[in-house]
């Protein structure tokens, strides 16, 4: 899907927490979600940790992108009223930015092709030698993490745009 920035004032303001959960359905912390309105469209901005703040009134840049339902999904905004931006994921342990997506990428996928041709190119493909198995998974991975971070540029270089 394609990004989309919508620049408007924001109402009807909700703050809905969850508990988060491991796999083991322990309780480890909560998932706050934020919804409200921008201009005449439902937005969420998901897992941003208890310290975002938004009030009715509010003017702000979001990014991000449209769902099925119509509902928009926002990657970051910037509060125009308070100067702060928010990024989807603030709350959580995982990286939401690019240039660390970059880098957890190509140590990735150079990790998976020293595992591919630990025992040298000719044996990589030869029978009985299961590296390709392994390595493979891994390189894709990796790629999972740049095409993350690339979209993550994109995401801060539309904000950008818009505030300079």
């Amino acid at each position: 899907m394609a990004f989309e920035k919508i620049v408007g004032m924001i109402s009807d303001v909700h703050l809905k927490s969850k508990p988060k959960k491991d796999s083991n359905g322990n309780v480890t912390g909560k998932e706050y979600t934020w919804a409200f309105r921008i201009g005449n469209r439902q937005a969420f901005l998901n897992n941003t940790g208890e310290y975002a703040n938004f009030t009715d009134g509010d003017e702000v840049i979001a990014v991000g992108e449209i769902q099925r339902n119509g509902s928009f999904n926002i990657w970051t905004i910037r509060n125009e009223t308070s100067e702060t931006v928010y990024k989807n994921g603030d709350g959580s342990q995982f990286f939401n930015s690019s240039i660390g997506n970059y880098i957890l990428g190509v140590v990735i996928i150079l990790v998976g092709i020293c595992i591919i041709f630990q025992n040298g190119i000719y044996m990589a493909f030869q029978k009985g030698h299961n590296e390709l198995f392994f390595g493979i998974p891994v390189v894709a991975f990796g790629l999972l993490f740049l095409w993350l971070g690339y979209k993550h540029s994109i995401v801060e270089k539309m904000l950008r745009q818009h505030t300079t």
